[in-house]
Parts: structure tokens; sequence; C-alpha cells
């Protein structure tokens, strides 16, 4: 199974926090500057002398636009980092059923990397709206994880034994898995009281397609069939 690109995604992580730190600390910098300005001019006293780089009016309406920009910004990046978190998670457990353990390892390490710096983030973020895009983005990375690993997983080849006591419903079988191309094999055989003879049919279902069809045509027959699965 290929999930390389996971990784190829969570390199990047690093940086778009790092990136992320510097537009929020700046962000709020400003805010609480205006904040405590606002609160001294309503007490009377005059406001508090800043640091140069501090030392602003009002924000204009650019800079609201861009501090707007920075807070979508700021969101944006904790989802798309929440869903690879998520997704690696989900990797990793997949990895583990299919006995990649090293590949499972390093899965789980940058997994919690992530994780680690988007609980960050959401612990030091005012508000509810930063704590319900990480939710959502759960289940998002989530439902990726799944979609990626069925996309990429490879069909296994099922053997089904197909046996009934009726010799004409083991022949309707034999001619829907022919007209539905699924290689199949037919022999004769009998029934437990060694006195009727019937057909034993072997069918060899290649995708899940094909399993799917056997099992439909199963369960809508009017004649018991019974079935054995060899993997």
């Amino acid at each position: 199974m290929k999930l390389t690109s996971f990784f190829h995604a969570s390199c990047a992580a690093p940086l778009y926090f790092r990136f992320n730190d510097n537009c929020y600390r700046i962000a709020n910098d400003i805010v609480l500057h205006d904040f405590h300005a606002e609160c001294e001019e309503i007490s009377g006293n005059a406001p508090r002398s800043l640091s140069p780089e501090h030392k602003q009016s009002k924000p204009t309406k650019g800079e609201s636009s861009i501090f707007a920009m920075t807070a979508i910004l700021h969101l944006g990046i904790l989802f798309l980092a929440k869903i690879l978190d998520n997704a690696l998670g989900t990797s990793k457990t997949i990895l583990i059923q299919h006995g990649r353990s090293i590949l499972a390892g390093v899965t789980l390490a940058v997994s919690n990397y992530i994780g680690y710096r988007v609980t960050k983030q959401v612990v030091t973020t005012d508000g509810n709206l930063a704590m319900i895009a990480v939710s959502v983005a759960s289940g998002f990375g989530c439902c990726l994880a799944m979609a990626i690993n069925k996309r990429l997983s490879k069909d296994r080849l099922y053997v089904n034994i197909l046996m009934s006591d009726n010799k004409e419903a083991m022949q309707d079988l034999r001619d829907f898995l022919a007209a539905n191309h699924i290689t199949n094999v037919a022999a004769d055989s009998y029934t437990r009281d060694w006195n009727t003879k019937t057909i034993t049919v072997t069918a060899y279902a290649q995708t899940k397609a094909e399993s799917e069809l056997i099992n439909s045509y199963i369960s809508q027959s009017h004649q018991k069939i019974k079935r054995v699965v060899q993997k």
C-alpha cells in the first residue's frame, strides 16, 4: 500500500506552524495594544507610551482587512493540519494491520507532532471557532485516509466453493457466473446420502464487485446454496 503522499505533505507542517505563529503573534500584540488604549481612555488616564514598533493609531481599513485575513489564515492552517493529523493517525492503524511496522512508527511520530502543535494553537486561541474547525477537520481526515486506502489497496482473490442438492440450481448459478465473466470450475458431486448426483461450482472472485455479485445471487436464490470461502 502506497501512502507516501502523507509523508510529503507532513514535511511542510513545521513551516506552516512557524509562519502561523509569527502572524498570530503580530496580530495579538496589536489587538492587545488597542484594548489597553481604549480602557485607559474610558478611565480618563492618558494612554501609556509604547515602543516605536507598537506606537500607532487605531487600525485603518486596510489594517483591519489584514487582521481578518490573518485570522482566516490561522483557522485554515489549523483545519488543514488537523486533517493531516487524523489522516496520518488512521493510516497508522491501516499500516499496522498490513504489518508495516516502520512506516507505522514514522506516521505515528509525525501525527503526534502535528497533534501537539494543533492543541497548542487551540489552547492559546480565544473563542470556540478554532475548536469547531479542528473538530470538523478530524472527521475529514479520517474519511480522507479511508478513501485513499480503498483506492490504493489491491483486491484479493476469494475462492468460493458453492454447493447445493439441487442440480438445476447449480447449473443456473454456473450460467450466471459465466455471463458475468467470473472464472469458475464445475465438478460432479453427490448429496450426503450418495443417491443423488449434483454439481459443485468453484468460483474465483478476483474483485470486490465479483464477490458482491455472488453474494447477491445467493441471497436472492430460491434454492439453498451452501458457500465456503477460502482467502
